[in-house]
């Protein structure tokens, strides 16, 4: 079965005759809850990691969920395991894994692999893609607040910081995180899928994230623009000549956040008001890196 891994060959933007990338999409960071091949629990040694450190976990809420972690390392990639264990409810499964790779180049199956083949059994309970754009494709942060759409997901603005935009929560099915990423050059928008959004999608193993290519262009990250001669037609025809410009001009000066107008004109009694808007060029771009992502090397996971 194909899983989704890092590509090699991001979308490009050919404007121009350039063969610039526009955006590259990595796999980010990973949680899974396992159970153990062996019946003993007991923590096995993992071909190509070694051991940073075994440490006792305090617990930053009124649940205690599991005893102890340990952190390991990947002897060439740098990739860092956080493996959880001794649980301390009878519902947690005996492991609890996280894997996070490095910045620049993202999690590469061949990673995950010897700690799969140490599980029985697993199931996917956190998913964080990373999306970067870089320079050409004009994405930062004024573009994000005027132009991006995270399906359900409404901006906070008291979480995250004054450099960071923030859409959704920890408690809900998915949190997105905008930022600048000086060190890629690039502007990173990163999707983590928690595990509500993975059940409703049958999502618990690797072989199932090739299904987010659809998802996520589809219902998750969107660009778009307001159609304002449509809208325009619309409150004229609804609220009259002098209202409905009134209104329009209410709108337009607004449109720094497209969450502000669509909010407005809710308001304001306009139903619908994503009917107005209209997909931008670069979704297909961030289509072909999606694409990409999944296609990667070619390397295949039996689950």
């Amino acid at each position: 079965m194909r899983t989704a891994v890092q590509s090699k060959s991001p979308s490009f933007d050919r404007r121009n005759g350039d063969c610039r990338p526009v955006c590259v999409v990595r796999l980010d960071r990973i949680q899974l809850a396992a159970e153990p091949r062996r019946p003993d629990c007991r923590l096995p040694v993992v071909a190509e990691y070694q051991c940073v450190k075994d440490h006792f976990v305090h617990s930053q809420t009124s649940i205690v969920t599991y005893h102890r972690t340990r952190q390991l390392r990947h002897v060439k990639s740098g990739t860092e395991v956080y493996w959880q264990y001794q649980p301390q409810c009878s519902w947690l499964k005996p492991w609890k894994i996280s894997v996070e790779p490095p910045d620049k180049r993202g999690l590469r199956i061949r990673e995950v692999f010897p700690i799969l083949r140490l599980c029985r059994t697993y199931h996917l309970l956190l998913v964080e893609l990373a999306l970067d754009f870089f320079p050409e494709s004009g994405v930062d942060r004024k573009f994000v607040k005027r132009h991006a759409r995270f399906g359900k997901s409404r901006r906070r603005v008291d979480r995250g910081g004054p450099r960071q935009l923030r859409y959704g929560t920890r408690k809900s099915d998915k949190l997105v995180r905008c930022y600048a990423k000086p060190s890629l050059n690039s502007y990173r928008v990163e999707l983590e899928l928690h595990s509500g959004f993975l059940r409703k999608h049958s999502i618990s193993s690797f072989g199932d994230l090739e299904k987010l290519v659809t998802l996520v262009c589809r219902d998750h990250l969107k660009f778009v623009f307001v159609r304002w001669k449509r809208l325009r037609r619309y409150l004229v025809r609804k609220f009259g000549d002098r209202r409905g410009k009134a209104l329009l001009q209410a709108a337009r000066d607004r449109s720094q956040s497209l969450q502000r107008v669509s909010q407005f004109l809710t308001r304001q009694g306009v139903a619908n008001p994503h009917r107005f808007l209209r997909p931008m060029k670069i979704n297909k771009s961030i289509r072909q890196a999606m694409r990409a992502w999944s296609a990667g090397s070619g390397a295949c996971l039996a689950d």
